[in-house]
């Protein structure tokens, strides 16, 4: 059985014991990325979803209750989200285990009210999901539920959606992966695995960036790639992308085999791409504008 049967069997019991658990509570349980377009990969995706309640009362017992059956499905099938979702388990990644856990990173889920999101706005009323806002512009975070959303149980909300260009938005879009990119490198002195982990989301969360702020749909991995490819030519380093490809699809082979200076070098040439590209889109936009 591959990945993505894998994380859909997890899904679809997930959803059969938490509406079991929590009758007539559930909204809707949608999921995007890598999840959504079918590219999950065991040992390596983390996962994108959000749990809407029916009343605000409901949110509590149903993120305790989502909680203990999001482990124990991850436990029987195996999907190793455990490790995906959290930091290294000793005492020197404490520190930024709890960073990752206040700024909501590698979360599985997020259970919301129906008044903490403007589905039709994209605006985020819950104070303790701003940082979503941060990490992803809310036009853009729109745009991924809309077109790559998927509901797995309840309510369509992908219809309610209204997805905008504001140009403020999509510059805002290009720094963020150079802020997650940076964050790889204090992490090599705690684990380098996790280090990687942060350059190869900045890296392919940049391509997605890049064509939000090129007006350009965008999909699964090799195709944003194709895209943006055919938009900036040799301007686009394919070498670099291929590794990081390789990195994302066969992590644990990657990790085994690189030394350690491999994987320095790697989250260094991260924090470059990131930046280069930036520039290069900047400037394109600029050109032809």
């Amino acid at each position: 059985m591959n990945d993505q049967k894998v994380v859909e069997g997890f899904l679809e019991y997930f959803k059969s014991e938490l509406v079991r658990a929590c009758p007539k509570r559930i909204d809707f349980i949608l999921v995007f990325g890598s999840v959504a377009r079918g590219e999950f990969r065991i040992g390596v995706s983390d996962i994108d979803m959000i749990i809407q309640c029916k009343r605000q009362e409901f949110v509590e017992n149903v993120e305790r209750t989502a909680t203990s059956i999001f482990w124990k499905a991850d436990k029987r099938f195996g999907t190793r989200f455990y490790e995906v979702c959290s930091i290294v388990r000793n005492r020197k990644g404490q520190e930024i285990k709890n960073v990752e856990k206040e700024l909501r990173l590698y979360k599985p889920f997020e259970v919301v009210g129906p008044q903490d999101i403007d589905w039709k706005k994209g605006q985020i009323n819950h104070p303790g999901l701003a940082w979503w806002s941060f990490f992803v512009p809310k036009y853009m975070l729109a745009r991924k539920i809309k077109y790559e959303g998927k509901i797995v149980y309840g309510r369509d909300v992908r219809g309610e959606i209204e997805v905008r260009n504001v140009f403020l938005d999509k510059v805002k879009a290009l720094f963020i992966p150079q802020i997650l990119s940076l964050v790889s490198l204090p992490l090599l002195l705690i684990s380098f695995d996790k280090a990687m982990k942060y350059s190869t989301k900045a890296v392919f969360y940049s391509v997605e960036n890049q064509l939000y702020f090129l007006d350009l749909k965008f999909g699964s991995t090799d195709s944003n790639i194709q895209k943006l490819r055919k938009k900036l030519g040799d301007a686009l380093s394919i070498r670099f992308l291929e590794e990081a490809r390789q990195v994302k699809y066969n992590f644990e082979a990657v990790s085994k085999n690189w030394t350690r200076l491999d994987k320095i070098l790697y989250c260094m040439d991260a924090v470059v791409f990131v930046y280069y590209l930036n520039w290069a889109v900047f400037i394109r936009y600029i050109i032809t504008h």
